[in-house]
């Protein structure tokens, strides 16, 4: 073989590899504007129909990676690399990956379908399981939630995803039942009545659907009423937490007496 013969193999290489790498290089810039223009796209749909940042944020970024590992392997077949190796090796991988993260894979699952079906959002008040609280954070893999007395507690998704959830923010508005014991020997009409004031004046009660005083159950030392009225979510724990304030104060005023129980002792007189 001649200088001739190897200086023609050697421009025809190039040439055929030249002309790959050209194309390969086509692809990768038509490829990274692909994945530009589709995260815009997706951006302003997930802004337009407000969903969750964290839901969109995971959303673009599996897209974008898809996208680029399918260009990785088209620039391969462009450059006449043999992908078949490089398929098994990754297929390989991913499945002792996969069960090596199987709980973390679980939680971004649940992650994402407590983003999209949004069962609660940031500041709901809820009860997961046994935990109550305010929501701080919903992340792909764990939900903050900061209870009453300030406690930070992190709850794996795949451990809410799999349990009831008690959203009391949900609705506009919440009822609110609560009894009150009362004397024997109180005249039922004047109690509904006093109640039913308290209600209607200083609990921020709303007119529909009507409150409702009953009497609801005969104890040993006292009637029980029951007192129903709906309020505004955001009065909630205010109207709530004033009730029995206003019982107490109403019932002195009006002399309503609460019973309590008492203990008489018998002294006898005279010997055995």
């Amino acid at each position: 073989m001649g200088w001739d013969d190897i200086t023609n193999a050697i421009l025809g290489f190039f040439k055929n590899f030249g002309t790959r790498v050209l194309e390969s290089i086509v692809i990768l810039l038509l490829g990274i504007l692909a994945i530009r223009i589709i995260g815009k796209i997706l951006r302003a749909v997930f802004h337009r129909t407000k969903t969750e940042s964290a839901a969109a944020s995971f959303v673009i970024s599996l897209v974008r990676a898809t996208i680029a590992l399918f260009l990785f392997f088209t620039i391969l077949k462009i450059l006449g690399i043999d992908t078949t190796g490089i398929v098994s090796i990754a297929a390989a991988t991913g499945i002792a990956v996969g069960f090596a993260l199987q709980d973390s894979l679980s939680n971004i699952a649940s992650g994402v379908i407590l983003l999209f079906t949004k069962p609660f959002k940031e500041s709901d008040f809820v009860k997961i399981g046994s935990t109550e609280g305010k929501i701080s954070k919903v992340n792909i893999t764990t939900t903050e939630i900061i209870t009453s007395d300030n406690v930070l507690i992190i709850v794996p998704n795949k451990q809410i995803i799999g349990t009831e959830i008690f959203n009391y923010s949900k609705r506009r508005t919440r009822r609110i039942s609560v009894k009150i014991p009362v004397a024997y020997e109180a005249d039922p009409e004047k109690v509904k009545a006093v109640l039913l004031n308290i209600i209607n004046e200083g609990l921020n009660a709303l007119a529909s659907p009507e409150p409702s005083v009953y009497p609801s159950s005969f104890d040993s030392s006292s009637v029980s009423y029951t007192m129903k009225f709906w309020v505004e979510t955001d009065n909630y724990w205010d109207s709530y937490n004033a009730i029995h304030t206003k019982v107490l104060k109403g019932f002195k005023e009006n002399n309503i007496e609460i019973p309590y129980d008492k203990i008489t002792i018998l002294k006898s007189s005279g010997g055995e």
